[in-house]
Protein backbone atom coordinates (compact mmCIF):
# COMPACT_ATOMS: atom_id res chain seq x y z
CA UNK A 1 0.00 0.00 0.00
CA UNK A 2 1.43 3.35 -1.08
CA UNK A 3 0.53 6.44 0.99
CA UNK A 4 1.56 9.97 0.01
CA UNK A 5 1.40 12.96 2.35
CA UNK A 6 1.38 16.16 0.28
CA UNK A 7 2.04 19.28 2.36
CA UNK A 8 4.21 22.37 1.94
CA UNK A 9 4.85 22.46 5.71
CA UNK A 10 7.35 19.74 6.57
CA UNK A 11 6.52 19.77 10.29
CA UNK A 12 2.82 19.27 9.53
CA UNK A 13 3.65 16.39 7.20
CA UNK A 14 5.90 14.72 9.79
CA UNK A 15 3.19 15.05 12.44
CA UNK A 16 0.67 13.41 10.11
CA UNK A 17 3.17 10.62 9.42
CA UNK A 18 3.59 9.91 13.15
CA UNK A 19 -0.19 9.68 13.55
CA UNK A 20 -0.49 7.35 10.55
CA UNK A 21 2.18 5.06 12.00
CA UNK A 22 -0.01 4.60 15.07
CA UNK A 23 -2.56 2.86 12.82
CA UNK A 24 -2.24 -0.93 12.90
CA UNK A 25 -2.23 -1.31 9.14
CA UNK A 26 0.42 1.29 8.22
CA UNK A 27 4.15 0.59 7.86
CA UNK A 28 6.83 3.28 7.66
CA UNK A 29 7.89 2.06 4.21
CA UNK A 30 4.34 2.69 2.98
CA UNK A 31 4.59 6.47 3.50
CA UNK A 32 6.20 9.09 1.26
CA UNK A 33 6.16 12.82 1.98
CA UNK A 34 6.02 15.08 -1.09
CA UNK A 35 5.92 18.83 -1.49
CA UNK A 36 3.08 20.16 -3.66
CA UNK A 37 5.65 20.93 -6.38
CA UNK A 38 6.90 17.32 -6.32
CA UNK A 39 3.34 16.01 -6.49
CA UNK A 40 2.50 18.38 -9.35
CA UNK A 41 5.56 17.31 -11.34
CA UNK A 42 4.94 13.62 -10.65
CA UNK A 43 1.37 13.91 -11.92
CA UNK A 44 2.52 15.80 -15.02
CA UNK A 45 5.01 13.10 -16.00
CA UNK A 46 2.71 10.33 -14.69
CA UNK A 47 5.37 9.10 -12.27
CA UNK A 48 3.14 8.95 -9.18
CA UNK A 49 1.99 5.68 -7.64
CA UNK A 50 -0.44 6.24 -4.81
CA UNK A 51 -3.23 4.29 -3.12
CA UNK A 52 -4.08 6.84 -0.41
CA UNK A 53 -3.23 10.55 -0.61
CA UNK A 54 -3.27 12.85 2.43
CA UNK A 55 -3.70 16.29 0.86
CA UNK A 56 -3.19 19.66 2.48
CA UNK A 57 -5.22 22.28 0.61
CA UNK A 58 -3.67 25.75 0.94
CA UNK A 59 -0.08 26.23 -0.25
CA UNK A 60 2.20 29.25 -0.30
CA UNK A 61 2.61 28.70 -4.04
CA UNK A 62 -0.70 30.05 -5.37
CA UNK A 63 -0.16 28.46 -8.78
CA UNK A 64 -2.16 25.45 -7.57
CA UNK A 65 -3.64 24.06 -4.38
CA UNK A 66 -4.59 20.69 -2.92
CA UNK A 67 -7.94 20.70 -4.67
CA UNK A 68 -6.47 21.24 -8.15
CA UNK A 69 -3.90 18.50 -7.45
CA UNK A 70 -6.67 16.19 -6.24
CA UNK A 71 -8.61 16.75 -9.46
CA UNK A 72 -5.53 15.55 -11.34
CA UNK A 73 -5.27 12.56 -8.99
CA UNK A 74 -8.92 11.73 -9.73
CA UNK A 75 -8.16 11.73 -13.46
CA UNK A 76 -4.85 9.88 -13.47
CA UNK A 77 -5.25 7.59 -10.44
CA UNK A 78 -9.02 7.11 -10.12
CA UNK A 79 -8.64 4.34 -7.52
CA UNK A 80 -6.57 6.54 -5.19
CA UNK A 81 -8.40 7.47 -1.98
CA UNK A 82 -8.02 11.15 -1.02
CA UNK A 83 -8.13 12.49 2.54
CA UNK A 84 -8.04 16.27 2.90
CA UNK A 85 -6.06 17.54 5.89
CA UNK A 86 -6.18 21.30 6.43
CA UNK A 87 -6.24 24.05 9.06
CA UNK A 88 -9.27 25.92 7.68
CA UNK A 89 -12.89 25.16 6.82
CA UNK A 90 -13.24 27.77 4.10
CA UNK A 91 -12.29 25.24 1.42
CA UNK A 92 -14.88 22.68 2.55
CA UNK A 93 -17.44 23.47 -0.20
CA UNK A 94 -14.78 23.23 -2.94
CA UNK A 95 -13.64 19.74 -1.99
CA UNK A 96 -16.96 18.39 -3.28
CA UNK A 97 -15.73 19.15 -6.79
CA UNK A 98 -13.38 16.19 -6.26
CA UNK A 99 -13.84 12.54 -5.37
CA UNK A 100 -12.52 12.09 -1.84
CA UNK A 101 -13.33 9.98 1.20
CA UNK A 102 -12.68 12.25 4.20
CA UNK A 103 -12.07 15.84 5.31
CA UNK A 104 -10.00 16.34 8.48
CA UNK A 105 -9.10 19.56 10.26
CA UNK A 106 -5.51 19.58 11.48
CA UNK A 107 -6.73 20.77 14.87
CA UNK A 108 -8.44 17.37 15.25
CA UNK A 109 -6.06 15.16 13.27
CA UNK A 110 -4.85 13.05 16.19
CA UNK A 111 -8.39 11.78 16.69
CA UNK A 112 -9.83 12.00 13.18
CA UNK A 113 -6.96 11.04 10.87
CA UNK A 114 -6.90 7.39 12.08
CA UNK A 115 -10.66 7.22 11.44
CA UNK A 116 -10.17 8.65 7.97
CA UNK A 117 -7.42 6.11 7.27
CA UNK A 118 -9.64 3.26 8.42
CA UNK A 119 -12.31 4.33 5.94
CA UNK A 120 -9.80 4.87 3.12
CA UNK A 121 -8.22 1.44 3.65
CA UNK A 122 -11.64 -0.21 3.71
CA UNK A 123 -12.57 1.38 0.38
CA UNK A 124 -9.14 0.51 -1.01
CA UNK A 125 -9.57 -3.15 -0.09
CA UNK A 126 -13.17 -3.35 -1.31
CA UNK A 127 -12.50 -2.07 -4.81
CA UNK A 128 -13.20 -4.82 -7.30
CA UNK A 129 -10.33 -3.77 -9.54
CA UNK A 130 -7.86 -4.47 -6.75
CA UNK A 131 -6.71 -7.88 -5.71
CA UNK A 132 -5.29 -7.15 -2.28
CA UNK A 133 -3.60 -9.59 0.05
CA UNK A 134 -3.58 -8.97 3.76
CA UNK A 135 -0.44 -9.98 5.66
CA UNK A 136 0.64 -9.61 9.27
CA UNK A 137 4.03 -8.36 10.47
CA UNK A 138 4.71 -8.01 14.22
CA UNK A 139 1.02 -7.50 14.92
CA UNK A 140 0.54 -4.91 12.17
CA UNK A 141 -1.50 -5.57 9.06
CA UNK A 142 -0.03 -4.93 5.61
CA UNK A 143 -2.14 -4.56 2.48
CA UNK A 144 -0.32 -5.26 -0.78
CA UNK A 145 -1.72 -5.15 -4.30
CA UNK A 146 -0.98 -8.45 -6.01
CA UNK A 147 -0.19 -6.72 -9.31
CA UNK A 148 2.73 -4.97 -7.58
CA UNK A 149 4.34 -8.19 -6.31
CA UNK A 150 7.32 -9.25 -8.43
CA UNK A 151 8.28 -12.30 -6.39
CA UNK A 152 8.34 -13.67 -2.86
CA UNK A 153 11.17 -15.55 -1.21
CA UNK A 154 11.56 -17.46 2.03
CA UNK A 155 14.56 -16.63 4.20
CA UNK A 156 14.55 -18.88 7.27
CA UNK A 157 11.27 -18.01 9.07
CA UNK A 158 10.76 -14.73 7.20
CA UNK A 159 9.12 -14.26 3.81
CA UNK A 160 10.31 -11.27 1.79
CA UNK A 161 7.67 -9.82 -0.55
CA UNK A 162 9.43 -7.91 -3.33
CA UNK A 163 7.19 -5.32 -4.98
CA UNK A 164 7.51 -2.48 -7.45
CA UNK A 165 7.47 -0.08 -4.47
CA UNK A 166 9.83 -1.90 -2.12
CA UNK A 167 10.28 -5.02 0.00
CA UNK A 168 7.98 -6.14 2.82
CA UNK A 169 8.59 -8.80 5.46
CA UNK A 170 6.12 -11.13 7.11
CA UNK A 171 6.23 -14.25 9.26
CA UNK A 172 3.57 -16.27 7.45
CA UNK A 173 4.70 -19.35 5.55
CA UNK A 174 5.29 -19.15 1.81
CA UNK A 175 2.75 -21.95 1.34
CA UNK A 176 0.10 -19.94 3.18
CA UNK A 177 0.91 -16.80 1.19
CA UNK A 178 0.71 -18.78 -2.05
CA UNK A 179 -2.90 -19.68 -1.17
CA UNK A 180 -3.74 -15.97 -0.97
CA UNK A 181 -2.28 -15.18 -4.38
CA UNK A 182 -4.02 -15.37 -7.74
CA UNK A 183 -3.32 -17.62 -10.69
CA UNK A 184 -0.56 -15.35 -12.06
CA UNK A 185 1.77 -16.59 -9.31
CA UNK A 186 3.86 -19.68 -9.94
CA UNK A 187 5.84 -21.74 -7.43
CA UNK A 188 9.21 -22.47 -9.00
CA UNK A 189 11.17 -23.48 -5.89
CA UNK A 190 10.61 -24.39 -2.26
CA UNK A 191 11.73 -20.89 -1.36
CA UNK A 192 10.35 -18.81 -4.25
CA UNK A 193 7.09 -17.72 -5.87
CA UNK A 194 7.18 -15.53 -9.00
CA UNK A 195 4.61 -13.34 -10.71
CA UNK A 196 4.13 -14.42 -14.33
CA UNK A 197 3.70 -10.79 -15.41
CA UNK A 198 7.29 -10.00 -14.38
CA UNK A 199 8.96 -13.02 -16.01
CA UNK A 200 11.35 -12.03 -18.78
CA UNK A 201 13.15 -15.29 -19.61
CA UNK A 202 12.62 -18.90 -18.56
CA UNK A 203 15.48 -21.38 -18.70
CA UNK A 204 15.66 -24.99 -17.59
CA UNK A 205 16.97 -24.24 -14.10
CA UNK A 206 16.22 -20.56 -13.53
CA UNK A 207 13.93 -17.63 -14.31
CA UNK A 208 15.07 -14.11 -15.18
CA UNK A 209 12.63 -11.43 -14.04
CA UNK A 210 12.07 -8.07 -15.70
CA UNK A 211 14.10 -6.32 -12.97
CA UNK A 212 17.10 -8.56 -13.73
CA UNK A 213 16.72 -10.86 -10.72
CA UNK A 214 17.53 -14.51 -11.40
CA UNK A 215 15.39 -17.01 -9.49
CA UNK A 216 16.29 -20.72 -9.31
CA UNK A 217 13.85 -23.42 -10.41
CA UNK A 218 13.96 -26.26 -7.90
CA UNK A 219 14.19 -29.84 -9.11
CA UNK A 220 10.95 -30.76 -7.31
CA UNK A 221 9.05 -27.94 -9.02
CA UNK A 222 10.74 -28.04 -12.43
CA UNK A 223 8.16 -30.05 -14.37
CA UNK A 224 5.07 -28.46 -12.82
CA UNK A 225 6.51 -24.95 -13.17
CA UNK A 226 7.33 -25.33 -16.87
CA UNK A 227 3.90 -26.83 -17.56
CA UNK A 228 2.11 -24.03 -15.70
CA UNK A 229 4.27 -21.41 -17.38
CA UNK A 230 3.47 -22.73 -20.88
CA UNK A 231 -0.25 -22.75 -20.02
CA UNK A 232 0.03 -19.11 -18.96
CA UNK A 233 1.85 -18.23 -22.20
CA UNK A 234 -0.91 -19.83 -24.28
CA UNK A 235 -3.59 -17.97 -22.31
CA UNK A 236 -1.84 -14.64 -22.89
CA UNK A 237 -1.27 -15.09 -26.63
Amino acid sequence: MKIIICDDERMDAERAKIILLSCKCVQEEDITILTPQEMHLGLEVQDIKCDIAIMDIEYENRQFNGITLSKELNKKLPLCQIIYLTWVLEFAPEVYDTIHCYFVLKQNEEKMLPRAMEKAIQIYCDQEDHEIIELRNHGKMMYIRQADIIYAERQDRIVQIHTAQGTYQCYQSLTKIMKLLGRNFLRCHGGYVVNYNYIDTVMRESVILSNGTEIPIGRTYRTSFHEQYMCMVEQHV
